[in-house]
């Protein structure tokens, strides 16, 4: 399945109707110009990985669960743990470049405050170099290419790595939108992708209102990228009210707007042959990304077995002897 594109297969196995009404527009508001290269691999993984893992009468239905308290009560209870055993956390310190030298890693980092600006623009800080003997990067495929003096070859490979950026607004509304959790939009002309209603998934009284999440993905330089929270709010109000017509602005309490440049790596046909190891050519330096979790789409369930899966590779026998 990886050497096949999905909407070929889809075209053959389902027909021109579903293809247009469902699977296009689907694919088309995920990948936009790339969705016709993306392999069916990454589509079987969507639908049947999640339901294998169901057994007896919960096959027939997908279940998901959401951490009381958010992700940032798992965030913060592994934080807990990692300084229960030792480890140090370096706020507020951008890696810049990370090279090797005979004595280990070295990183030299930005000034404090450097997160304020752009990523990667700052100067590198003398005084704030760091060393280790294994540096695990984990930031996106092109901000890795940038941090190290790789190869011509491995570098390439790096860059051979597109992603789409992730735009969301999140409204708080007085009372609810609907009655669905996740509403799909395989309308093209609406401008967003998903409608995601969060309190029609966790109960709505843990919260002080109801949190719709309106979510897009678009190109690196798409404008909506650039937008404001209101400007991306005026340009998404007409077609809420597509979907409920008696959707009022008044019922909007509070909104924000959330981007994320790499939110979606594009995987392409014959997928596998480009997903990279967790070694790079430089020794003691590793790389983790959604990359590599392919054909399993990004989720936090699949970064919990890639992390596992990097742990183990650097704590290897072979591999503390070279790198330490």
């Amino acid at each position: 399945m990886d050497d096949i594109a999905a909407l070929e297969w889809l075209r053959r196995a389902s027909g021109p109707r579903a293809l247009d009404a469902v699977w296009t527009p689907l694919l088309l508001g995920k990948f936009g110009p790339d969705a016709e290269r993306v392999p069916l691999a990454w589509l079987w993984s969507k639908l049947v990985l999640r339901r294998q893992k169901l057994g007896g009468s919960g096959a027939n239905r997908e279940e998901l669960g959401y951490p009381r308290g958010s992700f940032q009560a798992i965030s913060a209870a592994l934080a807990r743990d990692i300084a229960r055993h030792g480890g140090v956390f370096r706020l507020d310190q951008e890696v810049l470049r990370v090279r090797r030298e005979t004595e280990g890693v070295v990183l030299e980092c930005a000034p404090p405050g450097a997160y304020r600006k752009p990523s990667g623009v700052a100067e590198i800080d003398p005084g704030r170099s760091s060393r280790a003997d294994v540096v695990l990067l984990t930031a996106p495929t092109n901000v890795c290419a940038r941090l190290v003096e790789w190869s011509s070859e491995f570098r390439s490979r790096l860059l051979g790595w597109r992603y789409r950026t992730a735009v969301v607004l999140l409204l708080e509304l007085r009372r609810p939108f609907t009655t669905t959790y996740w509403l799909n939009i395989a309308d093209r002309t609406l401008p967003f992708l998903g409608v995601i209603e969060h309190t029609n998934l966790v109960p709505a009284d843990r919260y002080p209102a109801r949190y719709l999440y309106v979510s897009n993905y678009v190109a690196a330089g798409d404008p909506l990228v650039s937008m404001t929270t209101d400007e991306i709010l005026t340009r998404y109000l007409a077609g809420l009210k597509r979907i409920v017509p008696s959707f009022d602005q008044r019922e909007i309490l509070r909104a924000w707007s959330f981007r994320e440049e790499a939110a979606q790596p594009i995987p392409e046909v014959g997928n596998r042959r480009r997903t990279l190891p967790f070694e790079t050519p430089i020794a003691g330096v590793f790389l983790a990304n959604t990359t590599q979790i392919y054909p399993e789409d990004r989720g936090t369930n699949y970064s919990v077995r890639l992390g596992r899966d990097v742990a183990a590779a650097i704590g290897a026998p072979d591999v503390v002897g070279d790198s330490s």
